[in-house]
C-alpha cells in the first residue's frame, strides 16, 4: 500500500509539473509573439517617417518651373507673391 501511495504522489507532482512546464511555454511564446509583432509596428513606423522624410525633402526641392499639373499653382503662387509685395502690378492691363 505504501508503494501504491507513493507512486500516486509522485505521478501527480509529474503531471503537475509537466502542466507548468507548458503553461510556461505558452506564456512564453505568447511574450515573443508579442515582442515580434511590436518589434514590427516600430520598424513600419520608422519606415513610414523615413517615407514622410523623403517626401518632404522632394518637396522642398521642385523647381520653381514645376511639374505640369503643378505650373498653375505655382504661377498663382508667384502671382500672389507679386500682388503682395507690389499691390500696382496686379492692376496693370496686359
Amino acid at each position: 500500500e505504501l508503494a501504491v501511495l507513493k507512486d500516486l504522489i509522485l505521478s501527480r507532482v509529474a503531471s503537475e509539473l509537466n502542466e507548468n512546464l507548458l503553461r510556461e511555454r505558452t506564456a512564453a511564446n505568447r511574450n515573443r509573439a508579442r515582442e515580434e509583432e511590436m518589434e514590427r509596428e516600430e520598424e513600419e513606423e520608422e519606415e513610414r517617417e523615413e517615407e514622410e522624410m523623403l517626401a518632404k525633402t522632394k518637396r522642398m526641392f521642385v523647381p520653381l518651373s514645376g511639374l505640369p499639373g503643378e505650373l498653375p499653382t505655382i504661377k498663382r503662387q508667384i502671382r500672389y507673391h507679386q500682388c503682395y509685395f507690389n499691390p500696382i502690378s496686379c492692376f496693370r492691363r496686359k
